[in-house]
């Protein structure tokens, strides 16, 4: 496929066409279908998804939902007058407000890992003392008939992937449309695990509970058939009927307080999972072991969608959600015109090596010389790695900086008092992985201090999980010319089908995760200086990038001091002041402690500024 780049120049046209409300709704698939959005962070997406929400009420959808990666992002949203919406016609749905709970909290949150939510609401909400001014215990019983935009995190999606249509039905919306934004729980397994023993306490909880309303108590003599079959290791597990929750909602109290009287905290509530078994979001079912095993989708409903997820694979989206897949603008790169990519496709950046100090000093050496030239340079600097290494990095530039003298600050990306005018000298330390930050857009400078790549073991946990048993098929990872590969684990895919899947899921869950973490700085809208280290091929992404096979040919290229030559320079300029005052070379050596051999070395080295300006001159 051809790329067709687009710079600063042919961005706001870009945006004015392919981003425009009228356009996105004008191209929007049938309920069929999803529209994808891959374009990188800093191109408009989020703009976009606030622009969407009045524009699709405009026209002729009753109803907006907004799934949201973090809450982060969503307190960035206008607000309801600003979209032009009543607010009584808009539902953030927020999180447990677990300071409120106070003493309360570690008991709600035991309940609630339980699955007990029901009887946390119960037992817990009904007599606290915030209880007639907390809004949040019924807050999805504002979502009604009039409600227009409701808006929310992902996690709701994992917990409950049938809550979109719930949602739909409440606000007796017909003609709904979905925005995710990004989307991140499309790289993961959502797949319900329920061991025997849980399954046997959760029937004799359904056994002992004291149920009084007659549709419950109907309910309940179902549910105990039904698990009982279930429990039947003769019964195949695909012929077993329908756990429909209808009636049980008269009795979830009653069982939840008897699971909870006879097993404590051991107790898991099963209702929501057994009820997807067999149920139309199930994309796979399987008992093994003792374990019985749901594989589930998100369901839509009957809503159109659009998904806003940067570097997101096709093949990942159309499996996840049940949807065939319109890529909304294929063949498209975005990098600003001043923005310089480079790539060190040594393997001394994985995970294993930079657990070594030595192998850890030599590449840390290298991106410290790099921020500390730009520093001196006025310019900002973000630094990004893997989250088991952050300590161990940090102490490592925190010493070489201190040895110069030069007084470099990491922080993490929220601590900048002002992200817009704290100066070159704070440097953000950030985790790859890291979303909803948008507070380093204006850095000139981001490098990646090591690759991230992930493991054949995380690869098929999240590959194999969705699939039967039967259908599985393991992989492994390695490296063919500096290129990571995913292959079978036997030498062959048994289809394309495999391959395809395998080969996107690799994709989203090593590249996506890199990329998601430079974009932090936007070098694709401002010119920024990146240096990526992943055994990969970014010229799809970037158009040109710089290739060096290793750290030293990159440090020879671009004239990067070690570690040794920056801290006898520092000394060179301490020691060029006092020899300035006319102090001898004994004299110096004396007051340093060192060797007057090593005063002349130090005094022939270039000042400290010069050496650094030297790199990529």
């Amino acid at each position: 496929m051809t790329l067709t780049m687009i710079d600063e120049h042919a961005l706001p046209e870009f945006r004015a066409t392919r981003l425009a409300p009228d356009h996105v709704l004008h191209v929007l698939p049938d309920r069929e279908s999803v529209l994808l959005f891959q374009e990188p962070p800093g191109i408009g997406k989020s703009t976009l998804a606030r622009k969407l929400i009045p524009a699709a009420l405009d026209r002729s959808h009753d109803l907006v939902i907004l799934v949201a990666p973090t809450r982060a992002l969503i307190s960035e949203l206008p607000s309801p007058e600003e979209l032009g919406l009543a607010p009584d016609t808009v539902v953030i749905l927020e999180r447990r407000p677990r300071a409120r709970c106070g003493p309360l909290d570690t008991e709600w949150a035991s309940l609630e890992k339980s699955g007990c939510a029901a009887l946390a609401k119960d037992r817990l909400c009904g007599p606290c003392v915030h209880h007639a001014t907390c809004g949040w215990p019924d807050q999805i019983e504002q979502v009604a008939p009039g409600t227009r935009l409701v808006v929310f995190t992902e996690q709701y999606l994992c917990l409950n992937p049938t809550m979109i249509p719930s949602l739909i039905i409440r606000t007796k919306a017909t003609r709904p449309l979905v925005i995710l934004d990004e989307a991140l729980f499309l790289t993961s397994s959502m797949t319900r695990r329920i061991t025997r023993t849980d399954l046997e306490r959760f029937r004799a909880a359904l056994g002992a509970a004291n149920v009084d309303h007659y549709l419950g108590q109907a309910a309940v003599t179902r549910w105990l058939q039904d698990t009982g079959f279930l429990l039947d290791d003769d019964v195949d597990i695909d012929d077993l009927p329908r756990f429909w929750p209808t009636g049980l909602e008269h009795a979830v109290l009653a069982v939840q307080e008897a699971g909870q009287s006879l097993f404590g905290s051991d107790y898991h509530h099963l209702s929501h999972d057994l009820a997807l078994l067999n149920s139309r979001i199930t994309t796979g079912q399987w008992r093994r072991d003792g374990v019985f095993e749901i594989a589930v989708r998100v369901d839509l409903g009957a809503a159109q969608a659009i998904v806003l997820g940067p570097y997101l694979e096709p093949e990942l989206v159309e499996e996840r959600l049940q949807r065939s897949v319109v890529v909304a603008n294929p063949g498209h790169a975005f990098r600003h015109s001043g923005t310089r990519v480079v790539n060190i496709r040594d393997s001394v950046g994985s995970a294993k090596s930079l657990g070594h100090t030595p192998h850890r000093n030599r590449v840390v050496d290298v991106f410290t010389a790099l921020t500390l030239r730009n520093a001196l340079m006025g310019r900002r600097t973000v630094l990004v790695a893997r989250k088991r290494h952050l300590p161990a990095i940090q102490a490592r530039i925190e010493q070489l900086a201190a040895a110069t003298g030069l007084p470099l600050i990491l922080v993490p990306a929220d601590g900048l008092a002002d992200p817009d005018k704290d100066g070159p000298w704070e440097v953000p330390l950030i985790n790859f992985g890291i979303v909803g930050v948008n507070s380093l857009k204006e850095f000139d400078a981001i490098y990646c201090i090591g690759a991230y790549n992930i493991n054949a073991g995380h690869l098929n946990a999240v590959y194999q999980r969705d699939l039967p048993p039967d259908r599985r098929h393991a992989l492994r990872l390695r490296s063919v010319d500096r290129r990571r590969q995913v292959e079978s684990a036997d030498g062959s895919f048994t289809s394309r089908f495999h391959a395809r899947r395998a080969r996107a899921l690799h994709r989203v869950l090593e590249r996506r995760v890199v990329l998601q973490a430079v974009g932090r700085a936007r070098p694709f809208t401002s010119p920024t200086e990146v240096v990526l280290f992943q055994q990969d091929d970014f010229h799809d992404v970037f158009g040109n990038v710089e290739v060096f096979d290793t750290l030293a040919t990159f440090r020879d290229a671009w004239q990067v001091p070690t570690a040794a030559q920056i801290a006898r320079a520092a000394l060179g300029d301490r020691m060029r002041d006092i020899r300035r005052e006319g102090t001898s070379y004994r004299g110096i050596a004396r007051q340093f402690e060192v060797s007057t051999a090593t005063v002349h070395k130090a005094l022939h080295m270039p000042p400290l500024e010069t050496l650094l300006g030297r790199i990529a001159a």
